[in-house]
């Protein structure tokens, strides 16, 4: 016969429901223990105080991991960019074929977008990380523009046929007193 005054708990519920959460879910779920039973000594706050570091702490260090990972993804975007416009200014010698070209464009934007992610990812972040954030989201649209130009030239380039293709490579604008000469 169940009592009927108590509240009904399921141990082995809750026991599985402990057993599958991470332990920051554990953290949270413990201060909303607390704080929903009230704090009735010093030790029960010690231990809610001791919680809301552990927590304070994880985001900190969390988004300092993403905010790292995106400058990587970042600086490994500028070295592939990088790579390809040597590659170009070599006149893509020694030779590779069009998907392989095509390829040291597309891991750059890759390396972008993944640079993109990571910084999005960051919530809640203090003001000293958002104003790194910030300085890493300019220099991101910077190197965007680059990444853009590269393709669109290699885009122009991989649509001539190739008698044509080598032309490009001496195709540049040169101004006399500001005026364009072909």
């Amino acid at each position: 016969m169940q009592n009927k005054t108590k509240p009904f708990f399921n141990y082995i519920d809750s026991l599985q429901l402990y057993k599958n959460q991470s332990p920051i879910e554990r953290l949270v779920s413990s201060g909303y223990r607390i704080e929903k039973n009230g704090i009735k000594n010093a030790m029960i706050f010690d231990r809610l105080q001791h919680i809301k570091v552990e927590l304070e702490n994880n985001r900190i260090s969390t988004s300092t991991n993403l905010y790292n990972m995106a400058v990587s993804h970042y600086n490994d975007a500028v070295r592939n960019i990088n790579a390809f416009i040597q590659y170009r200014n070599k006149q893509f010698n020694p030779l590779k074929t069009e998907a392989e070209i095509q390829e040291m464009i597309n891991v750059p934007v890759k390396n972008i977008e993944d640079a993109t992610k990571k910084l999005a990812q960051i919530k809640n972040a203090d003001a000293s990380t958002t104003i790194l954030m910030n300085s890493l989201s300019a220099s991101i649209s910077e190197i965007n523009i680059n990444i853009k130009e590269q393709q669109d030239w290699l885009l122009l380039y991989l649509g001539k046929n190739k008698s044509k293709r080598k032309a490009m490579f001496y195709d540049r604008k040169i101004t006399l007193f500001g005026r364009v000469i072909n």
